[in-house]
């Protein structure tokens, strides 16, 4: 019953989410891969550095049903925070169709009724978005769980949950006050002894300064919402939480504000793409994508302080 109630809460979610944000509710809740969502790369000889792109430099998406299944995991029951008042035990990992479910139980005796979420999550040093939001009354014990998505595994090449990083963040239920947020909490499945994760493959390296790293993977299109879509493998080695978004974005000649904007802790590494709504492409009368031109512009996620600016990158599509 807790299956068929996610998966309706999803199909709302994504309802809500549809005009709101270019990359919102890509999941499948079906268990299928996500043909839109997954780009699966083809190997192409690696190529000099740059920054133009002709179609030939481009790994094109290939079918996302030859990807392959997942490894079955579990964990051990352990005791992930004891503060304030608040407890939190990781029991179990349970397998769903298309995603996974991380069960937590939480006791609250802070004296106050709290919601907790995730934050900074990250599955074998890629970035991920793990689903978390649970209130717990006053004098309480809930059973709870965050969840992972399949799309968002596959999209990074990830077969098998070795490890996880997250932190869990507890606010008043009632005046959205800060309780506490804890450091990066580490769990381990049993896959993770001797595990190594694979990276994705790219064609050409956009950008590689200050410990940050920006490859191109693919390229597709979306007949719905996303209109149209660029994929890149963006790796931070430096010692700086970062974010990356895009700026002076044009499509074809015409300016129009594409979205790619993410966040990547020190030492991980995350699939992101920039995205054109489809509407907005429709409006300028475009239905093929001859070339995207955009800036880079990197800043510190904590203070704030700009990092890089790039110079400008120009991806020449039209085949």
């Amino acid at each position: 019953m807790k299956a068929k109630r996610k998966a309706l809460a999803l199909l709302l979610i994504c309802a809500l989410l549809l005009g709101l944000s270019s990359t919102a509710c890509e999941a499948p809740i079906s268990g299928e891969p996500d043909p839109i969502a997954t780009p699966i790369a083809v190997e192409l000889p690696e190529l000099p550095n740059g920054t133009e792109v002709t179609p030939d430099t481009l790994i094109e998406t290939v079918d996302p049903t030859q990807a392959p299944e997942t490894v079955e995991i579990w964990v051990e029951e352990r005791l992930l925070v004891d503060r304030d008042g608040v407890k939190m035990t990781l029991e179990s990992v349970r397998r769903e169709q298309g995603y996974y479910d991380f069960l937590v139980l939480i006791e609250n005796d802070s004296g106050q009724p709290i919601t907790v979420q995730t934050r900074d999550a990250s599955i074998n040093g890629y970035m991920v978005n793990f689903t978390m939001s649970d209130t717990v009354a006053v004098g309480k014990k809930a059973n709870c769980d965050f969840t992972v998505f399949d799309s968002d595994l596959q999209r990074c090449g990830i077969t098998t949950i070795a490890n996880l990083e997250l932190r869990f963040y507890v606010f008043n239920a009632e005046n959205f006050g800060d309780v506490f947020k804890t450091d990066i909490i580490t769990i381990e499945t049993n896959a993770a002894q001797g595990f190594t994760q694979s990276a994705p493959k790219t064609s050409q390296v956009l950008l590689e300064e200050q410990g940050v790293k920006i490859s191109l993977i693919s390229k597709d299109a979306d007949p719905y919402y996303v209109g149209y879509r660029v994929w890149f493998l963006i790796e931070n080695s430096g010692h700086e939480n970062i974010t990356v978004a895009a700026e002076d974005d044009s499509v074809n000649g015409f300016a129009i504000p594409g979205l790619l904007f993410e966040s990547i802790l020190a030492g991980k590494s995350a699939v992101t793409s920039l995205s054109f709504p489809k509407d907005k492409l429709d409006e300028h009368g475009i239905s093929i994508v001859e070339s995207i031109e955009f800036f880079v512009k990197i800043n510190n996620n904590d203070t704030g302080a700009l990092i890089l600016q790039s110079e400008r990158i120009i991806l020449n599509l039209a085949s």
